[in-house]
């Protein structure tokens, strides 16, 4: 949205939202660390959610998968990237991690690689206390968007350095 504002192609309802999303304080971060089935968490900024993504699973010995059709977007988000409001850092970031993504379509990697200015936190949460930590998200007056899993990685991927994320 940041680069459509920046080509002059974005409407006032839309730089509203957009601004409305960025601004949204993560305070409810210092809340989530102190629960302890929390098992990681992370800001989504300039290395996009699957940046952020990857360096929580090397640091966790983790794989993940995203389902896509549940990653939140911002409405219109569609017509701003077929106008060609794409960041030049989204390039960039895939350069740089792609290869620990598995296969991915180019309209994908523009959603998942975008460099946010703040795209909200990426919370871990052990699987048998999701509906506790939902709660308090509900609580704390946040939506809800569970958009995937983590998972053991096998020994040969364990014995190497790379994560690997799996976009569905």
């Amino acid at each position: 949205m940041s680069t459509a504002q920046k080509k002059g192609l974005i409407r006032p309802l839309d730089a509203a939202a957009a601004l409305d999303n960025m601004t949204r304080l993560n305070k409810a971060g210092a809340v989530f660390g102190k629960l302890d089935y929390v098992t990681a968490m992370t800001d989504v900024t300039g290395f996009g959610l699957l940046g952020h993504l990857k360096e929580m699973c090397q640091g966790s010995g983790v794989n993940a998968v995203i389902e896509m059709q549940k990653v939140p977007l911002l409405d219109h988000i569609e017509q701003y990237l077929a106008a060609g409001a794409v960041p030049g850092g989204t390039l960039r970031n895939w350069e740089s991690y792609g290869r620990f993504i598995g296969p991915l379509s180019e309209h994908f990697k523009q959603l998942l690689a975008d460099p946010q200015t703040s795209g909200g936190l990426l919370v871990a949460v052990k699987e048998h206390k999701a509906d506790e930590f939902e709660a308090v998200l509900k609580a704390e007056g946040l939506p809800v968007h569970n958009i995937g899993w983590l998972e053991t990685r096998s020994e040969k991927a364990a014995s190497e350095s790379a994560a690997y994320i799996q976009v569905n």
